[in-house]
This record gives C-alpha cells, structure tokens and sequence, in this order.
C-alpha cells in the first residue's frame, strides 16, 4: 500500500477499530476519522469490509513479510499473535458483534491461500488433491475458530503458547509436508 489516501483510511480505520466493534463503525465515521471524502472512500474501497482487509494486510502483512517469504509458519503466526495481543481491543472488536464473520471470513480465505501455497510449493505440486485441499479447509477453519477464541477469552495463553497449539493440532498429513516450515 503506496497511496497517501490508503493510508489514510487504513490508519483511520485502525483507530476506530480501538474504540468500536466492526459492526458499530460507518464510512461516515471513517471518513471524518480521515478527513477525507465519500467519494475518495469509494474509489480505494467498494465498503468497510474491504479496508478491514486492507488495514489486516499493512498492518500484519507488513510485519511478517519476512517470514512469509520464507513460508516460516510458525515466525509468521507467533508475530501475528503478537501483533493481536499487543492490539488487543481491535481484536475484540474484530471478533464482536454481528459482523464479526466477515472478519473471520477474511481470516479463513487469507490462511486457506497461504497454507495451500505453501504446501504446494514443499509438495511441489500445482494442484492440491481435493483429500489435501479439504484437509487445509477444515484445520485452518480450526485456527480460526481458535485464535478468535483465544482473543475472547482474554488471551490467557502467550502467543508463542498459542502458536504452539495450533501448528501441534496440524493433521499428521499436513505436518509431514509442511514439517521444514515451522520448525520450532
């Protein structure tokens, strides 16, 4: 994310998460947090559910890149545990009220790819079996379901314990493929 006004709305959108659940915030209310207008709004993003992706992306995206290129799952999920621990209440309010399933669903799609990249690549195969393909499906629904969870009932694990938890919960089909990836 280059663009000035992006970021704009990104930041803005981050602060509102602060005090707000997902469901409580209106683009009228990130656009006076950003001072900017309806119609820059709608030329970055088609509705609020969008920049909550967009704001999941520079904020955690940005702080595991690193890892992420080196497909490290479990670098990558302890950072972004972190990340949620240290940003508690956005969490909260990312995992609260009604639309809070957008959150999740975002959460799941954006873990399905990355785990199917990966295991792609360590297969080195271009296509998942739809036996491996549901098998990802239904474990990262699991890491979802968990790390919202977690984040709801006061995150009394450390994210380094939590991140434990969900690669040791790896089917052992996943695990041999994907073992040299988070290696711990």
């Amino acid at each position: 994310m280059k663009s000035k006004t992006k970021d704009q709305l990104v930041r803005a959108f981050f602060e509102l998460l602060k005090q707000y659940p997902l469901d409580k915030i209106t683009v009228e209310m990130i656009l006076k947090q950003s001072n900017l207008s309806r119609r820059t709004f709608y030329s970055e993003y088609q509705n609020k559910y969008h920049l909550m992706a967009a704001c999941y992306v520079y904020y955690v995206g940005e702080l595991t890149k690193d890892e992420v290129a080196k497909a490290d799952l479990y670098g990558g999920m302890e950072k972004t545990l972190q990340f949620m621990s240290d940003n508690k209440q956005i969490f909260v309010n990312l995992f609260s009220g009604r639309a809070r399933e957008h959150f999740n669903k975002y959460l799941l799609s954006a873990y399905i790819h990355k785990t199917s990249e990966i295991y792609k690549e360590k297969k080195e195969v271009a296509q998942l079996s739809l036996h491996e393909a549901y098998s990802l499906e239904l474990y990262n629904l699991g890491v979802v379901n968990c790390i919202e969870l977690w984040v709801l009932r006061g995150m009394k694990l450390t994210p380094k314990e939590m991140t434990d938890v969900i690669l040791d919960s790896m089917p052992e089909m996943l695990k041999k493929v994907m073992q040299a990836h988070f290696e711990y």
